[in-house]
């Protein structure tokens, strides 16, 4: 048996270099601008979470943390008794960051469970199974995907729920305002 051998000829590839463009530098520009826009809320969560109810009240629109402390988060995770946090000036009621964890993770773990088995039987039903319409369901199906889960939200609220049951004809003209369905609502 011969060896075999084989040789490579390696030739040294260099990374092309583009030429500076306007619109390549626009897009950069603007790409940055959104990641700003994205992030700030996230910064500005965290200045809030590092400041004092006290300092917040006193200069609100500094832009760095005001009187910075980690008593908030000594708070949420319970590590702060209920008299500390009231002389703060926090509400003085305790929080069970734990229990609520764990509220989370067996209710997102149960969701995510069922999710999965119902979706791999209905996957089942609509790949391998034969029957009359299931086109059409399957339409209707990925129609309901595409759909927004979140388009009640209004409805969800106790303003908007009370503005959305009120009648035009039971409130007098000056004390209504446009709801946000154009429905004349309570100002109350």
């Amino acid at each position: 048996m011969a060896a075999v051998t084989t040789t490579t000829n390696r030739t040294a590839v260099r990374p092309v270099r583009r030429r500076f463009s306007p619109g390549r530098a626009a897009a950069w520009t603007v790409m940055g601008l959104i990641v700003l826009i994205t992030l700030l809320p996230f910064y500005w969560i965290l200045r809030t979470a590092l400041s004092t109810n006290a300092g917040l009240s006193a200069d609100p629109t500094d832009p760095l943390p005001v009187d910075v402390t980690g008593t908030g988060f000594q708070r949420a995770l319970g590590l702060q008794s209920a008299e500390d946090a009231a002389a703060q000036g926090g509400a003085g009621g305790g929080l069970d960051f734990w229990r609520y964890l764990l509220n989370s993770v067996i209710v997102s773990t149960l969701i995510t469970g069922c999710q999965i088995f119902f979706s791999a039987m209905a996957a089942y039903a609509f790949s391998r199974l034969r029957w009359r319409g299931r086109d059409k369901v399957f339409g209707l199906f990925l129609a309901g995907l595409m759909v927004p889960t979140h388009r009640d939200w209004p409805a969800r609220s106790p303003r908007t729920r009370r503005c959305w049951s009120r009648r035009p004809s039971t409130r007098s003209r000056s004390s209504r305002s446009a709801g946000p369905t154009g429905r004349w609502c309570s100002r109350a």
